[in-house]
């Protein structure tokens, strides 16, 4: 944002806390968006054995997280001349993945790679907003456990290639509310944003060929079976679901 843009990206004041109560204080330099930091790490570490030709073992580590940071278009939104949140903020978001593979390159009857793919996914995040001089501040808090197994195949037959395998994929999804009043620490269970508790699966079978007309042409189609199962219980304490 620079200096001669429009006045409507300006950000004249902000709110702070002072002595326990939301209050709004001058920003001197109305060209800083007030807040809008955030910091971010990640880490990759990638691991191969390979003993022969025929075999290729690969593990690879990934992780990123973040710091917190504000939803600066949320605490720009004014009602009746005041803001109408005082705090909107995401909590770290933290994601890392655990993905080993195996390879066998060999032809046989059934192919000339194989190739078997195991991941594990965590994901966590959480959301925290307070309304103006309000007292009350609702936390929701997630985590999503993702487990996921390929199984490819390939194989050449004359001008054509075959490409089939397997697909399974389980999701596991936590989700938590919970209700904060900052002036008397009392702390609620509150709705979460998810159904907790639930489930997400996928199974898939694919066949796909590529057959080579000539040099510069190729011809290919593909098939792909795809189940989803979803399982999730839709509490009522908090809302009043049929």
């Amino acid at each position: 944002m620079g200096s001669n843009g429009p006045e409507e990206y300006l950000r004249p004041e902000y709110v702070v806390q002072i002595d326990g109560m939301d209050s709004i204080v001058p920003n001197p330099d109305p060209q800083v968006q007030v807040p809008s930091d955030m910091r971010l790490s990640n880490f990759i570490q990638k691991l191969r054995y390979k003993p022969n030709a025929d075999w290729d073992l690969t593990y690879g580590f990934y992780y990123s997280r973040t710091s917190e940071y504000d939803r600066y278009d949320r605490l720009i939104e004014y009602r009746n001349g005041l803001p109408r949140s005082a705090v909107w903020y995401y909590g770290p978001m933290l994601w890392n993945m655990h993905n080993l593979q195996l390879q066998h390159v060999k032809s046989t009857g059934l192919y000339d790679v194989a190739r078997l793919t195991m991941a594990y996914q965590l994901f966590e995040e959480s959301r925290v907003d307070r309304s103006y001089r309000r007292s009350l501040e609702r936390i929701r808090e997630e985590r999503v456990d993702a487990y996921s197994l390929n199984l490819d195949f390939q194989k050449k037959a004359g001008l054509s290639t075959w490409f089939y395998g397997a697909e399974l994929v389980y999701n596991a999804v936590g989700s938590v509310g919970t209700d904060r009043d900052i002036d008397v620490g009392i702390v609620s269970e509150a709705a979460s944003r998810y159904p907790d508790g639930s489930s997400w699966q996928s199974y898939a079978l694919y066949a796909s060929n590529k057959y080579t007309i000539r040099d510069n042409v190729t011809l290919q189609t593909g098939l792909r079976y795809n189940q989803v199962l979803l399982d999730a219980t839709f509490d009522t304490t908090f809302y009043p679901f049929p």
